[in-house]
């Protein structure tokens, strides 16, 4: 449903530093502050955040096909509570992946 990306495509580079290809097991790994024994209660909240991020993965892969990178990062900057400037030219699908997102939430 969105256009193949093209040479200097600046949405395709849009979320570079937010940490590209990660799953919710690099956000557990830099955001919580895992003790050396962990509990229960940590390892339960981490399952279920792994659960959840791959449930909004899914819902958005329903609409957004073919750029699982940038979703990715917008799902990382979500989670981290971060920000992402999405560019680039008319018709690849920024609107179309934020409205995703947002039903899926």
């Amino acid at each position: 449903m969105l256009g193949s990306r093209t040479a200097g495509s600046s949405f395709s580079n849009a979320i570079a530093d937010s940490g590209r290809r990660r799953t919710a097991e690099l956000i557990l790994e830099n955001s919580i502050a895992m003790p050396d024994s962990p509990n229960e209660d940590t390892a339960a909240a981490v399952r279920k955040f792994a659960e959840d991020y791959g449930r909004v993965r899914e819902e958005i892969a329903k609409a957004v096909v073919g750029h699982d990178e940038i979703v990715d990062g917008v799902l990382t900057c979500l989670f981290a509570g971060g920000h992402a400037l999405l560019e680039g030219v008319p018709g690849l699908g920024k609107t179309l992946l934020i409205r995703s997102l947002s039903e899926a939430l």
